[in-house]
């Protein structure tokens, strides 16, 4: 399974991540970071420096692929990491669907939540900021290299596919928590935080239980969470990163060791056959 160099690959993820957040979080734009407010000595930070900061943050898990593989085959071990992207497995309509089915997605979860809390939401369809807007082009795949396409097929080469893709859930799931480990952050929320869990736990063996049928069919994912606003984090990407079997990848023999955001709330994930 690589378990080197999926450490190094987690261990590289976090830290890019807590690193760029975490000056964030301190800074004077702290409020751009879920679960952080502004602490009394913020340190001077202006918001196109915050922005670059956070796309830096999210890009993490990408960065640490990039660096990991690097290390492992060279320059081909980095062509053959990022060629997953080019790998379109479905028509354009199929990927309009996976942009805007979240939005339904998160009308019906948020009706269950009102059901299921008698809570009154804010707003019904929370709308995104302009932070979300411009990351939305980048930090899904800043997210999905790392995570389907560098340790999905790593666990895969030693475990079957159920319980690689539980263990990339919880790296996952791990990597979201890095506010939690700044100076400035609000709490601690263990209920949420177990939801949370499951969601993205759930979400990861959806994801690679539709990906892993490529032979059958093609899948269209679209992931909805009603609390945070983040029905726009991830409906796409995983469209084209499926994981890659051992054999694929160079130098790396089968069967052989190869957020800027933080907890969200509640979710549904849909994964949609296509033909």
């Amino acid at each position: 399974m690589g378990a080197r160099s999926l450490a190094a690959f987690w261990a590289l993820a976090f830290l890019v991540t807590w690193g760029a957040g975490a000056l964030v979080a301190v800074s004077t734009q702290a409020t751009l970071v879920n679960g952080v407010s502004i602490g009394r000595r913020a340190l001077p930070l202006s918001l196109p420096g915050a922005i670059v900061l956070l796309l830096v943050s999210g890009s993490g898990p990408a960065i640490a692929a990039i660096v990991v593989s690097a290390a492992e085959a060279g320059l081909s071990g980095v062509r053959a990491l990022l060629s997953q992207v080019l790998r379109w497995q479905a028509g354009l309509g199929w990927y309009a669907i996976a942009l805007l089915l979240p939005t339904a997605l998160t009308l019906v979860s948020t009706a269950i939540w009102v059901v299921a809390t008698g809570a009154r939401p804010v707003r019904w369809l929370p709308l995104p900021t302009a932070f979300q807007v411009l990351a939305l082009p980048l930090l899904p795949w800043g997210e999905e290299i790392g995570w389907r396409g560098f340790a999905q097929p790593r666990l895969q080469a030693g475990l079957p596919w159920l319980p690689a893709s539980s263990v990339v859930g919880v790296m996952w799931g791990v990597w979201h928590q890095w506010p939690l480990l700044t100076p400035a952050t609000n709490g601690l929320d263990f209920a949420g935080l177990g939801i949370f869990f499951v969601y993205i736990v759930s979400a990861a063996v959806i994801i690679v239980h539709c990906l892993r049928q490529e032979d059958a069919r093609r899948c269209v994912i679209a992931r909805a969470s009603p609390i945070d606003g983040h029905q726009f984090e991830h409906p796409g990407p995983v469209l084209a990163a499926r994981p890659r079997s051992a054999s694929d990848r160079p130098g790396v023999r089968r069967g052989s060791a190869p957020g800027a955001d933080g907890a969200g709330g509640p979710g549904l994930t849909l994964a949609i056959p296509t033909n």
